[in-house]
């Protein structure tokens, strides 16, 4: 099954709004989509020239979902997908300890409250003051990885 172009698109934004990608990461995908599409569409093009995505939503707003709408709110399967990959980030040491907290506080007010993911990130967020005790880092990192085994 093939993503569509939009659901691409959403993935990228949100991760850029996460913090997990920078804006130069929208642009190479602008890049790559053209060089696939016969007839790329203009505000695809937009993105790939380096256009504030903020910007592209405004002007093409009867062609494009609103960007909140797009990309907000996060399904709780997706959510886990992106603690995933910020933990592999954070394995690899692409990203630091404190950018893990930061996109944890970020996901926490975007999954429902009775979520069991919700409730392990707010123990998560919770320890944030604690990011330079080295135990602390460990057990936050060890809890993250048990959401994922949840179902």
């Amino acid at each position: 099954m093939s993503t569509s172009i939009f659901e691409e698109l959403r993935q990228i934004l949100i991760k850029r709004q996460l913090g997990l990608l920078d804006h130069q990461a929208i642009i190479r995908w602008a890049d790559e989509q053209i060089v696939l599409l016969d007839e790329p569409p203009a505000w695809l093009i937009d993105f790939s020239l380096g256009d504030e995505p903020s910007e592209i939503f405004r002007e093409y707003d009867a062609v494009l979902p609103s960007a909140d709408a797009l990309t907000f709110p996060i399904p709780e399967d997706e959510s886990r997908s992106l603690i995933s990959e910020l933990l592999e980030a954070f394995d690899s040491g692409h990203i630091t300890y404190e950018k893990v907290f930061e996109v944890a506080a970020s996901l926490e007010y975007e999954l429902d409250e009775a979520s069991p993911l919700r409730r392990t990130i707010e123990i998560v967020t919770a320890h944030s003051g604690l990011v330079d005790a080295g135990e602390i880092q460990q057990r936050v990192v060890k809890l993250l990885r048990s959401c994922l085994q949840e179902s």
